[in-house]
């Protein structure tokens, strides 16, 4: 009777060596796997997986079943050990995994495949395919190792910012916060946060995903920093060729940005930079006598090197008649 053994694959370089001269068949091939996907929300405990080495076709030796234990906790695999034979060499060159502990990274169909990622550990497909038949189709518990989203936007809003993030597979809520403190849980990928409305104000937002009972970790920040728009008062063609407009003060703002066109999308407008909290008025030369031109006005605030602009002000137009 054969003896058995179990070898810890992350534990080793090789598992074994191919007998010299042995033919290669196409379904012992070595694919490169970097990480191993399984179900996120997967029963932990211990699961065994077998499959067929070799085929029926082979004359250079005799199909036999390959056995591996998976074990898994926390939603990831923890550790992979082969079960085989002291006095038996495998017909194949068989490398260790790496960094599979923890590697939890989505959640997969029902018949599950190993990620191939070139760069990475190769290991035999027959290998590959036993862990597939371990962890497939197994129970689940609704623990899980959590991805975190990636905030994809803030801006500004009608009423406050809105806030954008990816969607996250298995996260069924998420909550945001803003300067560190909580704002609201949800179930949608974005929320305008309309008591984020301080004029000049600094805001800073992180997300975090919900699985169950399982949180991800914080998102990457995103600021964002509120500003009152504001408001054309005076648009006059007061000389030949110019035109002049004034708008509002926002003193929480370093200066003012003007666009204007000849239609009222603004395609090709043209732009200007004021620059101080109070040149609330400016004129615009080289303008066309028989033309129609539409003007709009934004606030900005310098921080970190970084312009925030508020939303544009209503725009308005004018006819140059001289």
């Amino acid at each position: 009777m054969r003896k058995w053994k179990q070898v810890t694959i992350a534990a080793v370089t090789a598992i074994a060596m191919a007998f010299p001269g042995t033919t290669m068949f196409a379904e012992e091939t070595s694919p490169t796997v970097a990480k191993l996907i399984i179900p996120v929300d997967m029963k932990d405990g211990a699961y065994q997986g077998v499959a067929k080495v070799g085929d029926d076709t082979t004359t250079a030796f005799t199909p036999y079943d390959l056995q591996v234990n998976v074990s898994v906790s926390g939603g990831a695999i923890t550790e992979i050990t082969y079960a085989g034979a002291e006095d038996e060499n495998l017909p194949y060159t068989q490398k260790a995994y790496e960094g599979i502990a923890g590697q939890v990274i989505g959640k997969q169909a029902q018949n599950m495949d190993v990620d191939l990622v070139s760069g990475a550990t190769q290991s035999s497909q027959a290998f590959v395919d036993a862990i597939n038949t371990a962890v497939e189709e197994q129970p689940v518990t609704g623990a899980a190792i959590v991805k975190a989203p990636k905030i994809k936007s803030v801006t500004l809003a009608k009423k406050g910012i809105k806030v954008s993030w990816t969607k996250v597979s298995g996260a069924n809520k998420y909550i945001l916060y803003r300067n560190g403190s909580k704002v609201k849980t949800v179930t949608k990928n974005s929320y305008i946060d309309t008591k984020a409305r301080r004029n000049g104000k600094k805001y800073t937002y992180k997300v975090v995903a919900i699985a169950g009972t399982k949180k991800s970790k914080m998102s990457a920040t995103k600021t964002l920093v509120y500003l009152d728009s504001t408001k054309i008062n005076i648009l006059i063609n007061g000389s030949s060729g110019k035109m002049t407009f004034t708008w509002n003060a926002n003193k929480k703002g370093n200066g003012y940005q003007v666009e204007y066109a000849r239609n009222k999308k603004f395609k090709g407008a043209k732009k200007q930079t004021i620059i101080g909290k109070s040149g609330v008025i400016t004129t615009v030369s080289n303008v066309t006598p028989g033309q129609t031109y539409y003007v709009r006005v934004r606030v900005y605030k310098k921080l970190g090197g970084k312009k925030y602009y508020s939303k544009w002000s209503a725009a308005k137009h004018i006819r140059i008649y001289r």
